[in-house]
């Protein structure tokens, strides 16, 4: 039975403290939750290391840099809050947002 699917986009952001090694480590970490629950990324952008806008504490620690990750990823509905809940629990990730993306040119505006 085919499962109906529905676009997010998830921009995360890593500790900029890290090593680009353990950054890597930690994107895997986090591909690997996405696996878990079935999601088929489409497109994964890494932003780069960038400073924030505030002081953010992270495990006991002042960042003032992150790394940014924007992945698209296509994923039943249904899974989306356990996921987004397993992404906020896994301290892994200082700060995440998971959105609903919207439909490309798909909704045609009707004209006048």
């Amino acid at each position: 039975m085919d499962t109906v699917k529905r676009n997010y986009e998830l921009t995360y952001i890593l500790p900029g403290s890290l090593t680009d090694n353990e950054v890597a480590q930690l994107k895997t970490q986090v591909e690997q939750i996405l696996k878990k629950y079935n999601a088929q990324i489409l497109k994964n952008e890494d932003w780069g290391r960038r400073p924030l806008a505030y002081t953010i504490v992270h495990e006991g620690k002042k960042q003032n840099e992150g790394v940014y990750t924007h992945i698209v990823l296509a994923l039943e509905p249904s899974k989306a809050p356990p996921f987004e809940r397993e992404v906020y629990l896994s301290n892994l990730v200082m700060r995440h947002l998971l959105v609903v993306a919207e439909e490309e040119a798909e909704e045609a505006t009707p004209e006048a």
